[in-house]
């Protein structure tokens, strides 16, 4: 598909089932201000952006500058003008932006990427220990999405891992802490139930 001419000119792009239920899950509107702390390669924030009718405003963050190319490629091919590129940490973004700026917020967490061992048999290999990082960081992320979500507005939490002490067990920890977030709808997908990769995502709501 990537080398067709409906690709080349955007009339067309490529993401697994499985992701392309996250930016649905959000439900952007065209009035909205959109957060997308970790947007790279570009595949959800271009389905945000058209889910808002190239409305609005999304922020998209990536910490590094090659990974912010790709998305400002896909935006370019796919003719999409409401996305603004940052290089940057979406764990730091509280110190950017003030408190309640987005009306939708969507963290696409770093994670073990349990869900996707079919296209990436590697990840069998890696170190274990890198796991409790990886949750750190998820909890910032999450930290930093409450101070920027308005009252009223969404979360969408999202992984490709099928690890509960990163899903459910995050978000359990995460509601503890923030009692006004509300769980509106959760999902898990296991890989072999659509032959998709797998995922998890959790719709949350601030009071």
């Amino acid at each position: 598909i990537a080398s067709t001419e409906a690709f080349v000119k955007g009339y067309v792009t490529i993401q697994d089932e499985s992701s392309q239920l996250v930016a649905r899950l959000l439900n952007p509107n065209a009035e909205d201000y959109v957060l997308d702390m970790c947007a790279a390669p570009g595949s959800k924030t271009s389905h945000l952006a058209m889910l808002m009718q190239n409305q609005g405003c999304i922020e998209a963050y990536d910490l590094y500058e090659h990974k912010i190319e790709l998305i400002k490629q896909q935006m370019e091919r796919l003719h999409v003008i409401n996305v603004k590129t940052h290089v940057g940490d979406a764990t730091m973004l509280k110190e950017i932006y003030p408190a309640q700026t987005f009306d939708k917020i969507l963290c696409d967490a770093p994670c073990s990427g349990l869900g996707v061992l079919a296209r990436k048999p590697e990840i069998k290999y890696h170190d274990s220990s890198a796991m409790d990082e990886i949750m750190a960081i998820q909890e910032k992320l999450l930290e930093n999405a409450y101070f920027l979500l308005k009252k009223g507005g969404n979360i969408v939490y999202s992984t490709c891992t099928i690890n509960k002490k990163e899903n459910e067990k995050q978000i359990e920890k995460f509601m503890i802490k923030y009692p006004d977030m509300k769980k509106r709808k959760e999902l898990t997908i296991l890989p072999y139930k659509y032959h998709s990769d797998g995922f998890y995502m959790c719709l949350l709501e601030k009071e």
